[in-house]
Protein backbone atom coordinates (compact mmCIF):
# COMPACT_ATOMS: atom_id res chain seq x y z
CA UNK A 1 0.00 0.00 0.00
CA UNK A 2 1.61 3.59 -0.63
CA UNK A 3 2.21 5.99 1.87
CA UNK A 4 0.75 9.32 1.50
CA UNK A 5 3.33 12.21 -0.26
CA UNK A 6 5.84 14.01 2.06
CA UNK A 7 4.52 17.16 0.81
CA UNK A 8 1.17 17.06 2.90
CA UNK A 9 -1.48 16.53 0.42
CA UNK A 10 -3.83 13.90 1.66
CA UNK A 11 -5.35 11.50 -1.13
CA UNK A 12 -8.68 13.79 -0.71
CA UNK A 13 -7.21 16.19 -2.42
CA UNK A 14 -6.84 18.65 0.76
CA UNK A 15 -3.93 20.27 2.08
CA UNK A 16 -2.25 20.48 5.14
CA UNK A 17 -6.28 20.04 6.80
CA UNK A 18 -7.40 23.01 4.96
CA UNK A 19 -10.47 21.01 3.74
CA UNK A 20 -11.39 19.95 0.52
CA UNK A 21 -10.80 22.64 -2.22
CA UNK A 22 -14.08 24.71 -3.32
CA UNK A 23 -14.64 26.50 -6.11
CA UNK A 24 -16.60 29.68 -6.92
CA UNK A 25 -20.33 30.04 -5.36
CA UNK A 26 -20.21 26.46 -4.17
CA UNK A 27 -19.93 27.88 -0.35
CA UNK A 28 -17.53 29.18 1.76
CA UNK A 29 -17.28 32.74 2.65
CA UNK A 30 -17.45 33.91 -1.17
CA UNK A 31 -19.79 32.16 -2.52
CA UNK A 32 -23.67 32.97 -3.31
CA UNK A 33 -24.66 29.32 -1.48
CA UNK A 34 -29.12 30.04 -1.22
CA UNK A 35 -30.40 28.83 1.94
CA UNK A 36 -33.12 26.28 1.67
CA UNK A 37 -34.99 27.44 4.82
CA UNK A 38 -36.04 31.65 6.05
CA UNK A 39 -35.97 32.42 9.71
CA UNK A 40 -39.39 34.13 10.69
CA UNK A 41 -39.14 37.94 12.18
CA UNK A 42 -39.90 38.63 15.81
CA UNK A 43 -43.02 39.69 15.02
CA UNK A 44 -44.25 37.06 12.96
CA UNK A 45 -42.92 34.79 15.71
CA UNK A 46 -44.47 36.77 18.47
CA UNK A 47 -48.31 36.26 16.58
CA UNK A 48 -47.61 32.21 16.19
CA UNK A 49 -46.34 31.95 19.72
CA UNK A 50 -49.53 33.50 20.79
CA UNK A 51 -51.81 31.77 18.41
CA UNK A 52 -50.48 28.13 19.80
CA UNK A 53 -51.35 29.75 23.43
CA UNK A 54 -54.46 30.71 22.11
CA UNK A 55 -55.65 26.99 21.17
CA UNK A 56 -53.30 25.48 23.87
CA UNK A 57 -53.19 27.70 26.87
CA UNK A 58 -50.25 25.68 28.95
CA UNK A 59 -47.50 24.36 26.90
CA UNK A 60 -45.60 21.58 29.03
CA UNK A 61 -41.83 22.25 27.46
CA UNK A 62 -39.87 23.97 25.15
CA UNK A 63 -39.58 21.08 22.14
CA UNK A 64 -43.62 21.14 22.49
CA UNK A 65 -43.58 23.98 22.29
CA UNK A 66 -41.02 24.45 19.09
CA UNK A 67 -43.51 21.49 17.27
CA UNK A 68 -46.31 23.41 17.85
CA UNK A 69 -44.62 27.33 16.92
CA UNK A 70 -43.23 25.07 13.33
CA UNK A 71 -46.28 24.00 12.35
CA UNK A 72 -48.00 27.21 12.80
CA UNK A 73 -45.44 29.00 11.24
CA UNK A 74 -45.64 26.13 8.18
CA UNK A 75 -49.55 27.17 7.67
CA UNK A 76 -47.54 30.85 6.42
CA UNK A 77 -44.68 29.19 4.86
CA UNK A 78 -43.33 26.07 5.02
CA UNK A 79 -39.49 26.74 4.63
CA UNK A 80 -39.49 29.08 8.05
CA UNK A 81 -37.42 27.83 10.82
CA UNK A 82 -36.81 28.60 14.29
CA UNK A 83 -34.77 27.38 17.55
CA UNK A 84 -36.59 26.64 20.62
CA UNK A 85 -33.99 28.85 22.36
CA UNK A 86 -35.50 31.48 19.75
CA UNK A 87 -39.03 30.39 20.51
CA UNK A 88 -38.54 30.78 24.49
CA UNK A 89 -36.78 33.72 24.17
CA UNK A 90 -39.10 35.95 22.37
CA UNK A 91 -42.19 34.31 24.22
CA UNK A 92 -40.38 35.97 27.36
CA UNK A 93 -40.58 38.96 26.01
CA UNK A 94 -44.18 39.22 24.41
CA UNK A 95 -46.99 40.44 26.93
CA UNK A 96 -49.81 38.24 27.83
CA UNK A 97 -47.50 35.14 27.73
CA UNK A 98 -45.15 33.62 30.88
CA UNK A 99 -42.52 31.09 31.03
CA UNK A 100 -42.80 29.79 34.04
CA UNK A 101 -39.11 27.98 34.45
CA UNK A 102 -38.06 24.97 36.72
CA UNK A 103 -34.25 25.42 38.02
CA UNK A 104 -32.23 22.69 40.37
CA UNK A 105 -29.43 24.73 42.64
CA UNK A 106 -25.73 23.56 41.49
CA UNK A 107 -22.89 24.13 43.54
CA UNK A 108 -21.51 26.02 41.21
CA UNK A 109 -20.89 30.18 41.74
CA UNK A 110 -21.51 31.83 39.05
CA UNK A 111 -21.68 35.62 38.41
CA UNK A 112 -24.87 36.07 36.19
CA UNK A 113 -24.32 39.23 33.99
CA UNK A 114 -26.91 37.60 31.04
CA UNK A 115 -30.65 35.33 31.99
CA UNK A 116 -30.48 32.16 30.83
CA UNK A 117 -34.32 32.37 30.35
CA UNK A 118 -34.29 35.11 28.36
CA UNK A 119 -30.94 36.58 27.52
CA UNK A 120 -31.30 39.86 28.91
CA UNK A 121 -29.41 41.70 31.63
CA UNK A 122 -29.63 40.78 35.29
CA UNK A 123 -30.02 42.85 38.11
CA UNK A 124 -27.96 42.75 40.90
CA UNK A 125 -29.72 42.13 44.55
CA UNK A 126 -27.30 43.60 47.14
CA UNK A 127 -27.32 44.09 50.84
CA UNK A 128 -25.18 45.76 53.27
CA UNK A 129 -23.30 44.31 56.43
CA UNK A 130 -23.11 45.10 59.76
CA UNK A 131 -19.14 46.12 58.76
CA UNK A 132 -20.46 48.62 56.10
CA UNK A 133 -19.08 46.53 53.20
CA UNK A 134 -21.64 45.26 50.24
CA UNK A 135 -22.96 41.47 49.41
CA UNK A 136 -24.28 39.85 46.31
CA UNK A 137 -27.40 38.40 47.06
CA UNK A 138 -28.96 37.38 44.16
CA UNK A 139 -29.50 38.29 40.60
CA UNK A 140 -33.06 39.15 39.48
CA UNK A 141 -34.28 39.12 35.81
CA UNK A 142 -36.09 42.53 35.69
CA UNK A 143 -38.08 40.56 32.05
CA UNK A 144 -38.97 37.21 32.82
CA UNK A 145 -38.29 36.87 36.67
CA UNK A 146 -35.77 34.16 37.07
CA UNK A 147 -33.48 34.57 39.98
CA UNK A 148 -30.58 33.14 41.17
CA UNK A 149 -28.81 33.21 44.91
CA UNK A 150 -25.17 32.78 45.57
CA UNK A 151 -25.58 29.19 43.89
CA UNK A 152 -26.50 29.15 40.22
CA UNK A 153 -29.90 27.92 39.44
CA UNK A 154 -29.60 26.00 36.45
CA UNK A 155 -33.24 26.23 34.58
CA UNK A 156 -34.01 22.67 33.49
CA UNK A 157 -37.77 22.67 32.53
CA UNK A 158 -39.59 25.96 30.83
CA UNK A 159 -43.62 26.29 31.05
CA UNK A 160 -45.01 28.27 28.49
CA UNK A 161 -48.91 29.61 29.80
CA UNK A 162 -51.37 32.36 28.59
CA UNK A 163 -51.59 34.91 31.48
CA UNK A 164 -55.44 35.17 31.07
CA UNK A 165 -55.43 31.24 31.65
CA UNK A 166 -52.43 31.24 34.20
CA UNK A 167 -52.72 28.18 36.26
Amino acid sequence: MPSEPETGEKKTGEKNGAGPKRGKNKGGRGGTLKRKYRIPSEDLLRAAIKNVLSQNPVVSSQEKMKWLVLRELASTDPSFRVSGERIRRVAARTPGVVVETSCRETSEKRNLLVCPVCSSRTDVVKNMTIYGGVVSLAHVCPVCGYWSGIFYRAPVRYRFVLEEKKR
